[in-house]
C-alpha cells in the first residue's frame, strides 16, 4: 500500500510542475532542422500518451526512470521507435536506436536517435 501512495505522490508532484512549451523543449534539446523538430514534438506527445501525463509536463532532462516511477504505464521502446519511423518516414534498425536505459534522459535519447538515423 505504501508503494501505491509513493507512486501517487510522485505523479502529483510531476503534474504540479510548470508546463514547458514545445518551443522551450526544442531550444533545450537544440535540434537543427524542421524534420528533427517535428520528430521531437511528436516524440514528446507520444511519451505523454504512453505515460498518461500531459506532454507539456515532460522536460528534456527527465530520465526514463523518473517517468517509470510515475507508475502510469507499461512503456515500450519498440512502440516509440515504430512511431518515429512513421513520422520520419525511415526505417530505424538496431544500430540506429540508442540504448534506452533508466539513466537516459528524454532529450538525450531523441538527440541520439535523430543523429544516428540521419
Amino acid at each position: 500500500m505504501l508503494f501505491w501512495f509513493n507512486r501517487q505522490k510522485k505523479l502529483e508532484e510531476f503534474l504540479q510542475r510548470s508546463p514547458m512549451s514545445d518551443e522551450e523543449f526544442m531550444n533545450m534539446v537544440r535540434l537543427p532542422g524542421d524534420l528533427f523538430k517535428k520528430a521531437a514534438k511528436c516524440y514528446r506527445s507520444k511519451l505523454g500518451e504512453m505515460f498518461r501525463v500531459p506532454p507539456e509536463k515532460i522536460y528534456p532532462d527527465d530520465s526514463f526512470s523518473e517517468l517509470a516511477r510515475l507508475g502510469t504505464s507499461d512503456w515500450d521502446i519498440l512502440e516509440i521507435v515504430l512511431f518515429l519511423e512513421q513520422i520520419l518516414e525511415v526505417e530505424l534498425d538496431d544500430t540506429k536506436v540508442p540504448e534506452w536505459n533508466l539513466k537516459t534522459t528524454v532529450g538525450q535519447w531523441i538527440i541520439d536517435l535523430l543523429v544516428r538515423g540521419s
